[in-house]
C-alpha cells in the first residue's frame, strides 16, 4: 500500500524542483519543465544570506509546484530551507520526500541522455528527484527495480519473491489505470504483452487511434496476442464509449445485445453499472453459451476502474486490519472466537484470528483452555510474533511479569538451580542395588575424562619408542638447492 501510494500518481503539467544536500550543506538544485525536460542545475549553501536572492534569480518564472526532496538527514536539515522558502510564494511548492533508494536505483540504472552529459554526478542526483517527483508513475514504469526500494530489509528477502513482487506490482500499475496508445510513453507501452511499442510510435504519428478496433486493424493484431494487449488498453476520448472502460471488447457484442433487448441506452448503463444485473441474463447466456460468471466480469469492467489509494491512518477495524501494521509487543483488546484442546483464537478486529496456545491462556498451569476462557470472553492480548508470509500471528494473555520470571529460571524445575535441589531429595537405594544413574562429579559417571585434569584415575602413558622414520628427512634434501647451501652457511646465526 505505501508503495502504490507513492508510485501511482500522474505527471505534473508544472515545473517541478529537486534538492539533494551534502553533510557539508552544499546543496544541489535542479528544475525540470512541465514536459520532464531539464532546465538548469545550480548549487548553493542555504546558510548562506544570499540564498534567498540566489534562489529568486535561479527559479525565475519558472515556479515549481512541488520540491522533491531526498528522504535522509542532510537534505531534511539543510534543503528543507529551500522547500520553505518556495512554500511561500504564490503557488504554493508542495514538498515530497524520496527515498533513498529509489534515486540510487535510477542512478545506476537509468541512461544518460544528450542533455545531462554536461552535469556532474551530484548535478544528476538532483536531476533524478526531479524526474521522479515530476512523474513518479513513469519513472516506475521505466525502471520497474524502484519498487524494490519500498520493501523494508530487502537485503533478507528471497530473490525470487521480489522478482514476483516487482512483476505483479508494475501489473497491476497497468491494469489499475490502463495505457492509452495514443498518450503512453514508450516505456509503458513496452510492458503490453502482444504490442510492439516501435509500430504503435510510427502509427500514432500517423493519425490517432480512434478506437480500439481501429488500433487492431491498423497494427495487424489478432489471435493471443490482441486478447492480452486488449487486457491493457484504454482510449478514452475515441469514438467507442466501452473503450475507456476496463472491459475486454470480447464482451462489447454481448452488451449491446443486452441493451437492445431491454430497450434502454448505454450512457444509462455506464452512467449505474450495476443496473445491468437487473437485464435479461438468462436468455442471452444460453444462446451464446456464456459461463455464469459472466454478468459479474461485465459490471466490474463498466465501472470507471480503481480508485487512487488514499492512505488512511493505523485502524484494526475488522473491514481493512493488516498484518503489516502490526507490532510485537501491542496490546490489543479483543473477544475469544474459538476454544480448542490446544489453545485459543483470538477476534481483534483483524482480517486474521490471533492464536494463543495454551501455555499463554494464564500466568498459572492450565490443562485445559476452556476452565479459563470461554466464546465470547473480553480479553487483552499482547501481540508475541507476527508471520507475514503465512499471514498468522500468536498473542498472549499472561503478563509480562510472569513470562519475565519464567525466563530468568525463578520457576519450574529445569535446567538450573532447581536441578540441584531435586538431586539434594533424591532417595537412598537399598544395599543390594548398584547405583546407575549418571553422575556429574569430576571423574566419574556421564561427561567425566580419564586424563586425569577432572579427578579420574590417570593412565599409563604407552611408550612406542623411537621413529623409524626419522632419519630419512636428511637423505632427501637436494644439496645442490641454492636455498640449502644458504641456509646452510646462515644455520650457526
Amino acid at each position: 500500500d505505501h508503495a502504490q501510494g507513492a508510485l501511482d500518481r500522474g505527471r505534473k503539467d508544472a515545473p517541478v524542483l529537486g534538492v539533494y544536500s551534502e553533510k557539508s550543506g552544499k546543496t544541489h538544485l535542479a528544475l525540470v519543465d512541465a514536459s520532464g525536460t531539464i532546465l538548469r542545475c545550480t548549487t548553493m549553501q542555504p546558510s548562506s544570506d544570499e540564498m534567498p536572492a540566489a534562489l529568486d534569480k535561479f527559479i525565475g518564472e519558472d515556479k515549481p509546484v512541488v520540491v522533491a526532496l531526498q528522504a535522509d538527514s542532510p537534505t531534511r536539515n539543510h534543503g528543507q530551507k529551500i522547500a520553505d522558502l518556495l512554500k511561500k510564494g504564490k503557488q504554493g511548492a508542495r514538498p515530497v520526500l524520496v527515498p533513498v533508494g529509489v534515486v540510487r536505483t535510477m542512478l545506476r540504472e537509468v541512461a544518460r541522455r544528450m542533455e545531462e552529459s554536461h552535469l556532474k554526478h551530484d548535478e544528476r542526483h538532483a536531476l533524478m528527484l526531479a524526474r521522479f517527483g515530476h512523474s513518479p508513475r513513469e519513472a516506475v514504469l521505466h525502471t520497474p527495480h524502484i519498487a524494490r526500494s519500498f520493501v523494508a530489509n530487502r537485503s533478507e528477502v528471497n530473490q525470487h519473491r521480489l522478482d514476483s513482487f516487482e512483476r505483479f506490482f508494475v501489473h497491476s500499475l497497468l491494469t489499475g489505470r490502463g495505457v492509452d496508445p495514443n498518450s503512453a510513453p514508450l516505456d509503458e507501452l513496452r510492458l503490453v504483452p502482444g504490442l510492439d511499442e516501435r509500430v504503435v510510435e510510427v502509427e500514432r504519428s500517423t493519425g490517432a487511434f480512434r478506437s480500439l478496433e481501429d488500433l487492431r486493424l491498423r497494427l495487424g493484431l489478432d489471435g493471443a496476442d490482441w486478447n492480452a494487449a486488449a487486457c491493457f488498453l484504454r482510449i478514452r476520448s475515441g469514438e467507442e464509449p466501452l473503450d475507456g472502460r476496463p472491459l475486454h471488447p470480447l464482451y462489447y457484442s454481448l452488451v449491446y445485445e443486452l441493451l437492445e433487448k431491454a430497450g434502454l441506452e448505454l450512457a444509462s448503463v455506464l452512467k449505474e453499472p450495476k443496473s445491468i444485473k437487473d437485464l435479461d441474463w438468462e436468455s442471452v447466456l444460453n444462446e451464446s453459451s456464456w459461463g455464469p460468471k459472466v454478468p459479474q466480469l461485465v459490471q466490474r469492467g463498466l465501472e470507471k476502474g480503481t480508485r487512487r489509494y488514499r492512505r488512511s491512518g493505523r485502524s484494526f477495524s475488522k473491514s481493512g486490519g493488516r498484518l503489516e501494521s502490526l507490532e510485537v509487543g501491542a496490546r490489543l483488546k479483543g473477544k475469544v472466537a474459538n476454544v480448542v484442546e490446544h489453545g485459543a483464537f483470538i477476534d481483534l478486529g483483524l482480517r486474521k484470528d490471533g492464536f494463543a496456545h495454551v501455555s499463554q491462556l494464564a500466568d498459572q498451569f492450565v490443562k485445559d483452555p476452556s476452565e479459563v476462557v470461554s466464546v465470547g470472553q473480553e480479553v487483552e492480548a499482547r501481540v508475541v510474533s507476527i508471520d507475514l508470509e503465512k499471514q498468522r500471528f500468536r498473542v498472549s494473555l499472561r503478563s509480562e511479569e510472569s513470562e519475565g520470571q519464567d525466563r530468568k529460571g525463578g520457576k519450574g524445575k529445569g535446567k538450573g538451580k532447581g536441578r540441584g535441589k531435586e538431586r539434594e531429595t533424591r532417595k537412598p537405594l537399598p544395599a543390594h542395588a548398584k547405583d546407575m544413574r549418571p553422575k556429574s562429579r569430576p571423574g566419574g559417571g556421564r561427561g567425566g575424562r580419564d586424563d586425569g585434569r577432572r579427578g579420574g584415575k590417570k593412565k599409563d602413558k604407552i611408550s612406542v619408542g623411537k621413529d623409524p622414520q626419522a632419519g630419512r628427512w636428511k637423505e632427501e634434501i637436494d644439496p645442490t638447492n641454492p636455498f640449502f647451501e644458504f641456509f646452510k652457511e646462515k644455520g650457526d646465526s
